[in-house]
């Protein structure tokens, strides 16, 4: 027997049992994703940095703009349960406030709202059918960097 209880040892493994389930497929990697607008139109800050994969790579839109969109397309309707942000944290902490909508019928529809990101924010759902998703940076700082988005 070692340092930890046996009892806790299970519980752990229980534990990540459940997250490797939950997070096993990201649904959002390497999406075309899509921005209300990016900063001066630069590869080098759109949409599509933040489901790259890469943690080095954000979305940011020009320094007089504090809100944006971004849209992720996930190619065929899929079960939606968690919806992951994370700002690009080297150039600090940004975001006041965002909301997640997912589209359904043909509309629109906020699922989640938050205050701060910071290095990575997980948002739990109620489940949704829906083929794409939309993150909608409602109020910050200064212009936000948002480095990864995933989708589960």
């Amino acid at each position: 027997r070692g340092l930890i209880h046996e009892n806790d040892v299970e519980a752990l493994k229980g534990f990540r049992a459940i997250l490797d389930r939950e997070f096993k497929t990201n649904l959002a990697l390497k999406s075309k994703a899509t921005a209300s607008s990016y900063r001066g139109k630069s590869a080098k800050y759109a949409a599509v940095n933040t489901t790259d994969g890469r943690k080095d790579t954000y979305w940011a839109t020009d320094d007089a703009v504090n809100t944006g969109s971004i849209e992720i397309p996930l190619g065929k309707t899929q079960t939606v349960k968690y919806i992951v942000v994370q700002e690009y944290i080297a150039l600090g902490q940004r975001v006041k406030s965002w909301t997640a909508e997912i589209w359904k019928d043909g509309a629109w529809k906020q699922v989640g709202t938050a205050t701060t990101i910071g290095y990575k924010r997980i948002l739990k759902i109620e489940p949704e059918e829906t083929d794409k998703i939309r993150i909608n940076i409602t109020d910050s700082k200064a212009c936000p960097v948002i480095s990864n988005i995933e989708v589960y």
